[in-house]
């Protein structure tokens, strides 16, 4: 569910973050008169830019929707008796700490 809510997130913000680019280039380009060699070539790398930015925010929400990998069966097949072992191990010493903060005058 958090996979979901992380790709929905992603997608709107790359959309709002396309149309804050757009909005912001066309303004900069009719403050500027729009008008010219020059602004014209700078309104081609401007739409060249938005086109990056569109395919980068495309590919981000087509990776944000892919299902998380299942976790790899475990190469070492003592390796979930040893993990267990060391979870027992770890609750015992916390059991053992939580006794001596007891134990410790107030």
């Amino acid at each position: 569910m958090r996979q979901a809510q992380g790709a929905a997130s992603a997608r709107a913000a790359g959309r709002i973050a396309s149309r804050l680019i757009h909005k912001f280039a066309v303004q900069g380009f009719a403050a500027r008169g729009g008008f010219g060699y020059a602004a014209r070539m700078e309104q081609d790398r401007i739409q060249q830019a938005l086109a990056r930015i569109e395919a980068a925010t495309s590919r981000i929400e087509r990776i944000a929707a892919r299902p998380a990998p299942s976790p790899a069966a475990p190469a070492d097949p003592d390796l979930a008796r040893r993990h267990e072992a060391l979870k027992r191990e770890a609750w015992a010493a916390l059991a053992e700490l939580d006794s001596l903060i007891e134990t410790i005058p107030a």
